[in-house]
């Protein structure tokens, strides 16, 4: 049993963890006085007997301030370290383990086996301290490995436990074991961990063996100057890097920008952007505007998306034009996410049309990267297509950053294509429809906001008498949501009354167009019905064969009770009960659809009952039981949960 004895003496413990910030910035090198320190705490003809603590967030380069030490103490002849990541550990065997991985190669050059050793028994026991005169056990297990064997001047060999705040085992018996090496066997050790977590994990325990077992903090600060060099190394392709090394403080300072402090997650952003710069040809390098542009937004939304501020539900939100957030913004009591990233990081333009918001998601929140798709929305972009291709509507969009003839000339073209009703797309139309209220509000065209609505519900109406209003049961596209826009974009004044009554308009059309085209639809089923009743049951039940178009659509209500018996009852035994199957399949998905999106099935199903019980009646012996049986089984469960 080992008694821990407290030190009658203290190295101006916590001093420099106690330094003002103010003090730190004068070097040019925050973290000098973390490396001076060690050099000290190192030294030969130094003996301690404390263990030294790096504390710092994850990501503030404690793992890379302590391994540009280690690397420079490389160069001195009897300079000995062993280094264990404390992450997932689970117990102290596998810590020994991974002693045993780096002192392998000297073992076996020495010829010395250490298998004995490690297969001795676990000597257990408890390490006493003696906390302010109140005695204090901590479940711990003394070291089987004995480095002393191995190690003669343990004051040469510096241990450095990494990852403290992620080990799985209390903290308090690591440290326990770790006071083994220290006190006891006089080895000279560093610990890296992130405190703020491990105070937010452990009770007061930890604060007081602490205050105890290490003698020394030092708080180590992030220092993307010095490790910017390291990084860019690990960037393989040649463009990116000489572009990224070109750009060195444009990275420092939108890092500086995002508060982060993390250089774990400045790395990580560097290497998003390089997975979207191979995608670039040569044509899209020659442009450096467009280039610059994308550096900066890829990585301030990169910081942003690691630090988990940015959701992927916003990527769309953040795409937004200055002027139209401004109209958005103008009246709400707290900004958006736009303008929030706006104000942190000035230099960034995050309207940019040069990729759209989903691609950027796909590449910083999924991972997913698709070459031939970037470059197509990189030749679409103002930067790289062609003269004259660009589409007025978005030349609109991006009207923050063009000048006056650009603007009108895409006004006038706008109006024009607006009187020829060339717009059809539900999207682009009320992309149209957003920007003429901006016109209006501009004073760009002399109508009022009012005659505005007006024109665009006209504009609306003629498109449903030409039968050009999509069907939101059938085409994809045909119902607007105000969140994601339409192309990645955002539409304008998309929180006006105005914006409000035109969509109104367009929904009770599109409602309307629905549920004229039921009665063909229902004709077209009864058509697939008699021909192939997979594919019927397929066309109106979930399934994971393909789309089923109608599984949500009350498609069945508008087919006569009548007619749709006389088409079962035409199809032989096994198609019939495929039919009759496809109403448990239909009825039987998701909550109660008899009482939800199909309530108009619910007197049509009770109807079909009644007329197949009536066919059934009249019916010879075995249809008559088939035909009850299928109604008993597929119709009256569904029926008896509405009444």
């Amino acid at each position: 049993m080992y008694a821990y004895i407290p030190r009658a003496h203290t190295l101006v413990s916590n001093m420099i963890d106690a330094t003002s910030g103010a003090d730190l910035e004068m070097t040019e090198d925050p973290n000098k006085h973390v490396l001076d320190y060690l050099r000290y705490y190192c030294e030969l003809d130094n003996s301690f007997d404390f263990a030294v603590l790096l504390k710092g967030p994850w990501g503030a380069g404690k793992t890379y301030l302590i391994n540009k030490f280690l690397t420079e103490r490389a160069g001195e002849p009897s300079a000995r370290h062993l280094y264990v990541s404390l992450y997932g550990i689970t117990s102290f065997r596998q810590i020994e383990d991974a002693f045993f991985r780096e002192l392998h190669p000297i073992l076996s050059s020495k010829g010395m086996k250490l298998a004995a050793t490690l297969a001795k028994g676990a000597l257990r026991t408890a390490l006493h301290f003696d906390l302010d005169g109140e005695a204090v056990t901590v479940n711990s297990q003394l070291p089987e490995l004995d480095l002393l064997e191995y190690f003669k001047k343990p004051k040469e060999c510096l241990l450095v436990f990494d990852d403290l705040e992620r080990c799985s085992m209390p903290i308090s018996d690591v440290l326990g074991y770790i006071n083994a090496f220290v006190e006891h066997e006089g080895f000279k050790v560093v610990i890296l961990g992130n405190e703020d977590e491990i105070l937010r994990r452990e009770d007061g325990l930890y604060r007081e063996i602490k205050e105890k077992l290490i003698g020394q903090t030092l708080a180590v600060r992030s220092t993307p100057r010095s490790a910017i060099n390291n990084f860019l190394a690990l960037i393989r392709d040649n463009k990116t890097r000489d572009f990224l090394r070109k750009n060195i403080d444009d990275i420092l300072l939108l890092h500086s920008q995002s508060e982060s402090e993390n250089l774990r997650i400045l790395k990580q952003a560097l290497w998003d952007f390089e997975r979207l710069a191979v995608c670039f040809s040569e044509k899209h390098w020659q442009n450096g505007e467009a280039v610059g542009t994308l550096f900066r937004l890829v990585l301030a939304l990169s910081f942003e998306t690691r630090r988990g501020k940015l959701k992927a539900g916003q990527f769309a939100e953040v795409q937004t034009s200055r002027i139209a957030r401004y109209f958005q913004d103008k009246d709400a009591e707290t900004p958006g996410i736009a303008a929030e990233l706006e104000k942190r990081y000035p230099e960034t333009d995050f309207s940019q049309t040069i990729v759209s918001s989903g691609l950027l998601k796909a590449l910083l929140v999924d991972g997913l990267r698709d070459q031939d798709m970037i470059r197509a929305e990189l030749d679409r972009s103002p930067y790289y297509a062609p003269p004259g291709t660009e589409l007025a509507w978005k030349t609109v969009w991006e009207f923050s950053t063009i000048d006056d003839n650009r603007f009108e000339d895409a006004v006038a073209k706008i109006e024009e294509q607006f009187k020829r009703r060339e717009f059809e797309i539900p999207g682009e139309m009320f992309h149209v429809f957003g920007e003429r209220l901006l016109f209006s509000e501009i004073g760009a065209i002399t109508l009022s906001k009012m005659e505005v609505v007006h024109e665009c519900n006209e504009y609306l109406d003629s498109l449903h008498q030409l039968r050009k209003i999509f069907n939101k049961y059938t085409d994809a596209g045909a119902e607007i949501d105000c969140n994601i826009g339409w192309h990645n974009t955002l539409f304008f004044n998309i929180k006006t009354s105005e914006f409000a009554e035109i969509l109104r308009h367009y929904r009770a059309i599109i409602d309307k167009v629905a549920k004229d085209s039921l009665p063909e639809a229902g004709q077209n089923l009864l058509t697939v019905m008699k021909n192939d009743p997979d594919e019927y049951f397929r066309m109106i039940c979930p399934n994971t064969d393909e789309q089923s178009i109608y599984y949500n659509v009350p498609v069945l209500a508008a087919i006569k009770p009548n007619e749709f018996v006389e088409h079962v009852l035409k199809l032989n035994p096994s198609s019939q009960w495929t039919v009759f199957a496809a109403f448990r399949g239909r009825y039987n998905y998701g909550p109660a659809p008899l009482g939800n999106v199909l309530a108009d099935e619910r007197e049509w199903l009770r109807e079909v009952k009644h007329v197949f019980e009536d066919k059934a009646a009249a019916s010879r012996p075995l249809s008559k039981f088939r035909i009850l049986s299928a109604v008993k089984s597929n119709l009256d469960p569904f029926l008896a949960s509405q009444n």
